[in-house]
């Protein structure tokens, strides 16, 4: 099943978020989804409900990002986008993901001084 998954975002340009306003609050807050992880190591553009898109450090630059009600326009948006437009959003995308990176390593090097 975990290859199958692997081949799937090897093969995919893009990832959908499913969290819904009413359903996935704490989304919003103080609990990831296991989305965002996959979209980073894959180098998949998400397609992502604004009220979620900045908890999870998203803007237009690297996200396709839709208003409650509109994923139609977001699905349509991401078919018909071209291909500049693409390499910039992964651009920023691996941009996002190394600056995660480096905060990691940064909170960890804090944790060992202290621990020390």
């Amino acid at each position: 099943p975990c290859l199958e998954l692997q081949s799937v975002l090897q093969n995919s340009h893009f990832i959908l978020f499913l969290l819904q306003n009413n359903i996935s609050y704490q989304y919003k807050f103080n609990s990831s989804s296991g989305t965002m992880p996959l979209a980073l190591n894959f180098n998949l553009i998400p397609i992502i409900e604004e009220s979620f898109a900045k908890f999870y450090c998203l803007d237009e630059t690297n996200a396709v990002i839709y208003k409650e009600g509109q994923l139609d326009i977001a699905i349509k948006r991401s078919c018909n986008m071209k291909y500049d437009e693409y390499l910039k959003m992964q651009l920023s995308l691996e941009s996002l993901k190394l600056n995660f990176k480096e905060r990691s390593l940064d909170n960890l090097k804090v944790i060992m001084e202290k621990s020390a």
